[in-house]
């Protein structure tokens, strides 16, 4: 689980720095440039995209928990209401992955 952890934690990671550079309505050029930089982290996510699709796929319920539980803990907006609706996009989104990988491991279709 390490691994869709580190995944998790560098898209979190992004959201956050587009949130802070959205706190005065306006992007410049710093901002955006910031935004880059942190999208890049997501390069290590698509080198390691299989190792992370493995864990995916023998995600237990309890590990998906305990996942959503950290994710909550780690992601902090500025507004609560936003931050609520992005954590609960998110485990949807990773019930929906958790599904969707099964399926395609057991080759069955959805």
């Amino acid at each position: 689980m390490e691994n869709l952890k580190k995944a998790v934690i560098k898209v979190i990671n992004t959201a956050e720095v587009v949130d802070d550079s959205l706190a005065d309505k306006k992007l410049n050029f710093a901002e955006g440039v910031k935004i880059g930089a942190s999208a890049l982290a997501w390069i290590w996510i698509f080198k390691n995209i299989k190792v992370i699709l493995e864990e995916i796929v023998n995600l237990t319920d309890e590990n998906r928990i305990i996942l959503n539980d950290e994710i909550k803990t780690e992601l902090d907006l500025r507004n609560d209401v936003v931050e609520g609706i992005v954590e609960q996009v998110v485990e949807v989104l990773l019930g929906f992955a958790v599904v969707m990988t099964k399926a395609a491991a057991a080759k069955v279709k959805p």
